[in-house]
């Protein structure tokens, strides 16, 4: 299945006409260990590097939380929102409220990883849930200039304050 996605124009199509819940994410394929896993990143990758043939794919990609009751897809979808917004694709239909919610949510790599694509989303709306993150000394991994990197939830939330200070 992920070969086709590195075919263009056949792509854009392929991506549109797949039905998620059937597809990649079906109790079969789950119990199979063959679910898409990483199918947020990426297409989230794909939307970065070539925006203009898939620009209906972010609105794709944001599904995945809409139909994720036991939030799997969460942080993956939280970590290719913040990567389509360092190159400017950041206002996408449902992503402030996805990532206001998930800035509360139980579990801490979720909360980091909020935080995270907070500082590339720059939504001044987060700025109070963050506030209250500053001092969450809980650790998270994340992938972000070419390596895996652990950070608290407080050091993310207090770079993505500084960045809306300056905006």
């Amino acid at each position: 299945m992920i070969i086709f996605f590195f075919f263009k124009q056949k792509t854009a199509y392929e991506i549109k006409e797949c039905d998620w819940s059937s597809d990649v994410c079906s109790s079969d394929l789950e119990e199979s260990g063959g679910m898409g896993w990483s199918a947020p990143e990426l297409l989230g990758e794909i939307v970065r590097s070539t925006p203009r043939p898939y620009s209906d794919l972010p609105t794709i990609l944001l599904s995945f939380h809409g139909e994720d009751e036991e939030g799997v897809f969460r942080r993956g979808v939280l970590w290719a929102l913040g990567r389509m917004a360092e190159v400017g694709i950041d206002d996408i239909e449902g992503s402030r409220k996805l990532l206001l919610a998930s800035l509360e949510d139980d579990d801490p790599r979720t909360r980091g990883m909020a935080a995270w694509a907070a500082t590339r989303l720059a939504y001044g709306g987060a700025a109070s849930r963050l506030e209250t993150l500053r001092g969450d000394q809980n650790r998270f991994r994340v992938y972000e200039d070419g390596e895996l990197v652990e950070k608290t939830v407080g050091q993310s939330a207090a770079a993505a304050l500084k960045v809306l200070a300056r905006t």
